[in-house]
């Protein structure tokens, strides 16, 4: 088989493929990772005016055992207590961020809290299906979306090498003959 042949076109098409192929994997963790953490899909969700009765630190503590023994770790949660109307039912709700609000380090939590000011007034998102599931926040500072992102422009980056490398041999075969 010819060297150039090798270097040329098959190389990039395993090459292309190998990008693909790794996207796909990144898509698949990105998907399993959103699941695991409990990701809650807000955009059908809708926005009804409430207003904060109460913020707090909600603190818990979580004991580990590894091999430098028992120790225990802390985690903070930002409570922030509000009431919102939907359809002239009353609903009461504690949740800052869909899903769980737990993960937080002192300061940060602090930090959430500190944006909802007793007696203020703040957007309350909640499910129309299910209006008394709800919360002021979109989605957790803790969700990203870099591992999708990468596995959208490796998939994207593999189509576009193989296509182009099919339609280079394409051409060249076409002028052999």
């Amino acid at each position: 088989m010819n060297i150039i042949f090798l270097l040329a076109f098959v190389l990039p098409i395993v090459l292309g493929t190998v990008i693909l192929v790794t996207g796909g994997v990144l898509w698949y963790l990105n998907s399993r990772r959103s699941k695991q953490q409990g990701e809650i899909e807000t955009e059908e969700w809708q926005v009804a005016g409430g207003k904060i009765l109460a913020a707090h630190l909600g603190e818990h503590e979580t004991r580990l055992n590894d091999k430098r023994g028992t120790h225990v770790d802390i985690t903070f949660e930002p409570v922030v207590e509000y009431v919102y109307t939907v359809n002239t039912v009353e609903y009461h709700g504690s949740k800052v961020f869909p899903g769980g609000d737990s993960d937080f380090g002192k300061d940060e939590a602090q930090e959430i809290i500190d944006k909802y000011l007793l007696n203020s007034y703040a957007p309350v998102r909640y499910n129309p299906e299910s209006p008394a599931e709800s919360s002021l926040e979109e989605h957790s500072p803790h969700v990203t979306h870099h591992l999708l992102v990468a596995a959208q422009t490796l998939i994207a980056l593999g189509i576009g090498v193989c296509c182009f490398t099919s339609f280079m041999i394409f051409i060249l075969l076409g002028k052999i003959r």
